[in-house]
């Protein structure tokens, strides 16, 4: 990041940016799944803990070691835990910025840099605590393409010890990062055929290394199979690479996440949205063709780099989630920054004010959603913690009933992680939001409950306060109630 022993004028600028739009989190609460991960740390670190944390199916130790150590360290100052993951973003654009210079001129580091920083499909890795996995796992991939391209230009053996190092590393952050074996021996095979015979048992070793930490995942975790429970090929593949594609370029209109806006303020788009996102679809499909057809080497290498990382997340069967995207955009913003100093070159010096223009404008739209996305986890945080006070006053005995209905909750209030770190129990709910992915019938809920002689108790929220509608079965009160 320093060049010549001077300070860079142009990254500190750059990083200064990102941590004006990102800072407004600071004032945020903590968020859903984190109470899971709260719960956890309270109970103990153990073994278990230190390996999956939440998910007996990960096995992400180093990131679930800094998890402990942020929560030993700063306790649970959620304040100081956003700041940390706004640090670690940074960290991750000054990398970003670093490689990009390695590989191509300033000024499409700075373009780069600025792209990745204000990326708004970047939200759930940064304004979600537990999000760190991303970020961590993101700075050894910089890290280890850093020293790639240093091997392959000087041999240097402390850049290759260094390169496996860091993809190892990556590895123990988060298990995506194994396709990246893929990307790495792919370059240096290909350069290998054209300069050093060298670099092609170099690229041999990126598979050595993912096989050795494949060997030590299954005796840790104690079987062979728990990630194909989620990661497998199906018809989900088909579902998710065509809304990752689209993701890439512009937020799918129908996710959970934003539908709710279009909903509010773009009602006429509703009926249209399948078109819309189609169209984005294309659009994506026909920058990528460009990039084959015409594309440098160098546009193209990392044009695979995000066909690699979007693979592993499209094999996941689970909604498409933004945090996937943050380590497949690394390719992106490399490709990005470079098609926009083409673009700058090529265009008569007089039409160059307005691609800027544009590009400026694109970049605050994204800042704006991204402070949009703080506001709203905000204040779905506030009725969070408004609701839960409401139900404490209601002084009900939660250990009489097995199952808990809620019906009605505003907005996407997943109440089931907070209240059940608050109350300290862990109790069968089921909970009916106004912006959720699936739609459940109360009814045919409650009389599943009733037929099998299961007791319950129902609370309806639509009245903006928990009101209790219906108790059925329940163990009788110690004093008779």
């Amino acid at each position: 990041m320093l060049k010549n022993n001077k300070i860079d004028i142009a990254l500190i600028l750059i990083l200064l940016t990102v941590s004006i739009v990102h800072i407004p989190v600071i004032l945020n609460d903590f968020h859903t799944d984190d109470y899971m991960v709260l719960e956890i740390l309270d109970d103990g670190f153990d073994r278990s803990a230190f390996l999956s944390m939440e998910n007996p199916v990960n096995f992400r130790p180093l990131t679930n070691i800094v998890i402990f150590l942020r929560y030993v360290i700063f306790d649970k100052n959620q304040s100081l835990w956003y700041l940390l993951n706004i640090c670690l973003h940074l960290l991750v654009v000054g990398l970003l910025y670093r490689f990009a210079r390695s590989i191509a001129d300033k000024v499409t580091a700075i373009a780069a840099s600025l792209f990745f920083g204000l990326y708004f499909q970047h939200f759930e890795a940064i304004l979600w605590l537990y999000g760190i996995v991303r970020l961590l796992a993101a700075g050894f991939v910089l890290m280890a393409l850093i020293n790639h391209y240093k091997y392959k230009v000087s041999f240097n053996k402390i850049s290759l010890y260094k390169s496996y190092l860091f993809f190892g590393l990556a590895l123990f952050c988060v298990e995506d990062a194994i396709v990246l074996s893929l990307f790495f021996s792919l370059d240096a095979f290909i350069s290998g055929r054209q300069t050093k015979k060298k670099l092609i048992s170099y690229g041999i070793g990126f598979f050595a290394i993912a096989a050795l930490y494949l060997i030590i995942r299954i005796i840790a975790l104690d079987s062979i199979n728990p990630t194909t429970e989620c990661f497998y090929i199906g018809a989900h593949i088909i579902k998710n690479i065509y809304a990752y594609i689209g993701w890439l370029l512009v937020p799918q209109l129908d996710h959970p996440y934003i539908i709710p806006f279009v909903g509010k303020y773009l009602p006429s788009l509703i009926n249209y949205i399948w078109l819309v996102n189609l169209s984005v679809f294309l659009a994506a499909l026909a920058i990528a063709w460009v990039v084959i057809k015409k594309g440098s080497n160098k546009e193209k290498l990392f044009l695979v780099f995000i066909a690699v990382m979007l693979g592993i997340a499209a094999a996941l069967d689970s909604k498409v989630s933004s945090k996937l995207v943050y380590i497949p955009s690394i390719g992106l913003a490399i490709i990005a920054g470079s098609l926009f100093i083409r673009l700058l070159k090529w265009l008569e010096p007089k039409k160059t004010k307005y691609l800027i223009a544009i590009a400026i404008v694109y970049l605050f739209c994204h800042s704006a959603a991204i402070n949009f996305t703080i506001i709203k986890y905000r204040h779905t945080q506030e009725q969070t913690n408004y609701l839960i006070d409401k139900l404490e006053q209601l002084d009900i005995d939660w250990d009489r009933y097995d199952y808990l209905l809620f019906d009605n909750i505003p907005g996407r209030i997943r109440i089931g992680f907070p209240l059940g770190y608050r109350f300290g129990f862990t109790k069968r709910l089921i909970d009916i939001s106004e912006e959720v992915e699936k739609k459940l019938d109360i009814e045919i809920e409650k009389s599943k409950l009733e037929n099998a002689g299961i007791s319950y108790i129902f609370i309806d929220f639509s009245s903006g306060d928990p009101v209790i509608e219906k108790k059925f079965g329940g163990v009788p009160h110690p004093t008779g109630e």
